[in-house]
């Protein structure tokens, strides 16, 4: 696809339904996201050549329990919602490589005291945003969301 899209960027979840014990901390498997507009920059101009990949933001959120990103390479997490440590809300920024990395190995977990209990349902949603760095109308944007059925 041309690099002069207004195609949004995508969340990828093959797995949108999750049971989790409380106490329990599972894997979010699948998880991923894509930009048909994301291109790798390389920018040079007489002796100066730099190297670079657009940023993409992505925003976690659970209602109920928390979220872990055990791998941050790559990552930075530019707004105080969190880092990833265990927190209902995460802000990550980072180009789309290391974006997936840190997705691929997210955790959820969820305690009695976060209001985790057998019949409860969380709802872990994943917004990704473009930042408006390649293609047409400026940032663009996309959600999903994984439901999880505490047992």
């Amino acid at each position: 696809m041309s690099s002069l899209s207004t195609a949004p960027p995508q969340v990828q979840i093959s797995v949108s339904i999750f049971n989790v014990s409380a106490g329990q901390i599972i894997p979010l498997i699948g998880l991923s996201v894509t930009d048909p507009d994301y291109v790798d920059i390389e920018l040079s101009s007489g002796t100066l050549s730099v190297d670079g990949s657009p940023p993409l933001t992505v925003t976690v959120s659970a209602l109920y329990g928390r979220i872990l990103f055990p791998v941050r390479d790559g990552i930075s997490f530019p707004y105080l919602s969190g880092r990833g440590l265990g927190s209902r809300a995460v802000q990550l920024r980072g180009d789309i490589t290391s974006m997936n990395a840190a997705l691929a190995a997210t955790t959820y977990g969820c305690e009695g005291v976060d209001g985790c209990r057998g019949g409860v349902t969380d709802t872990v949603t994943i917004l990704v945003n473009d930042e408006g760095y390649t293609g047409l109308g400026g940032p663009l944007s996309a959600s999903g969301a994984i439901r999880v059925d505490v047992l």
